[in-house]
């Protein structure tokens, strides 16, 4: 167990740091709860009964919702890690990646392969991909990556080589072959 110094940083944030700008950063790795090596058992008491606390609001049937939390979209990942270890899924994490959207993830392959690692351990995962031509590639990156493939006018209208597709099958015979 490490122990939190003042220029720490939390484990959601940790992982994408180094793409906030250099003030954003700064702010972060304010230590605002004075944590010391003097204190960290109290801390690390306090957040257990916190996953137990998450755990029993679950258990008597009090809805929680994920990513209300934190920093839109940074800490999203480490809020489903959390759950899972209040007991809160009954089977197998699922993730979803989706890229494309306009205020979101843009669709890109090397973005793509950033994410799964940052899933909870043992979660499936897929990526939902809105776009053009551009999302073929990210297909292809999914399927490499063990993730799995999906695809549907709702996400596209295009083909790999930019032709409108006339129906979803043919969408899935082209998704078919990244696999």
């Amino acid at each position: 167990r490490a122990v939190i110094h003042a220029d720490a940083l939390m484990p959601s944030l940790a992982a994408v740091a180094d793409h906030v700008p250099f003030a954003t950063q700064r702010d972060w790795r304010g230590n605002s709860m004075d944590v010391s090596e003097a204190n960290i058992g109290i801390y690390r008491a306090s957040y257990a009964r916190m996953i137990r606390f998450i755990g029993m609001l679950h258990a008597a049937g009090v809805p929680l919702v994920a990513g209300t939390d934190g920093y839109a979209g940074f800490t999203l990942h480490r809020e489903l890690e959390l759950y899972v270890q209040a007991g809160m899924t009954p089977g197998v994490p699922e993730v979803n990646f989706v890229m494309g959207v306009a205020s979101g993830m843009p669709c890109d392959a090397e973005l793509l392969a950033l994410l799964p690692r940052y899933a909870p351990v043992g979660a499936v995962w897929q990526t939902t991909l809105i776009g053009r031509a551009e999302i073929w590639p990210v297909h292809q990156k999914t399927a490499e990556l063990g993730g799995m493939l999906r695809t549907g006018l709702e996400d596209t209208f295009y083909l790999p080589d930019g032709a409108r597709a006339a129906g979803n099958g043919v969408l899935i015979e082209q998704l078919a072959a990244c696999a």
